[in-house]
């Protein structure tokens, strides 16, 4: 059985639900948050670029809010009792299967949405940005996140499993 948006998360909670997550440490940290990127975020790109971006269609308004709306997301963490995430990215994943011109071009502009994103709440949200290993951590650290846990890279030029240092 598929679970509606509203039976998603503690914010549908029980009053029963709700009378036991107070027991919950007060210091709780989700380690893999999801942000949806925006239907638009590489409309900057060459247009040769960005036909070749696998992009899946995703109908933002049946995800929830705090996906693209970090004031959402703060308070969807607040009434589920958490107090920091690691926010991780959703489509951009898939591009460490794609050419490496076209993972040059999109990386970075993920990574300034994603500071972006995380610069309305300092110290909530850490990120891994996204990068090659051909592409040097000062290139990653231009995105100017005030809270860069890392980086995501992927093995070799067309892997889809990347790793985190």
């Amino acid at each position: 059985m598929a679970l509606t948006k509203e039976e998603m998360s503690a914010r549908y909670a029980t009053e029963e639900m709700k009378k036991a997550g107070e027991k919950l440490p007060e210091f709780i940290v989700s380690c893999d948050g999801h942000v949806d990127e925006p239907p638009d975020i590489f409309d900057d790109l060459p247009a040769d670029i960005r036909e070749k971006i696998n992009r899946p269609k995703i109908m933002l308004e049946s995800r929830p809010k705090g996906g693209v709306d970090p004031a959402v997301r703060l308070e969807d963490m607040k009434l589920d009792g958490v107090v920091a995430e690691v926010l991780y990215p959703t489509f951009v994943l898939g591009l460490f299967g794609q050419e490496q011109r076209e993972q040059e071009a999109a990386f970075p502009v993920y990574n300034n949405w994603i500071a972006d994103f995380c610069k309305q709440a300092p110290g909530k949200f850490g990120v891994f940005p996204v990068s090659r290993p051909t592409i040097s951590i000062s290139r990653s650290r231009k995105c100017s996140v005030a809270t860069i846990w890392g980086y995501w890279a992927g093995l070799s030029g067309r892997s889809r499993t990347p790793i985190c240092r």
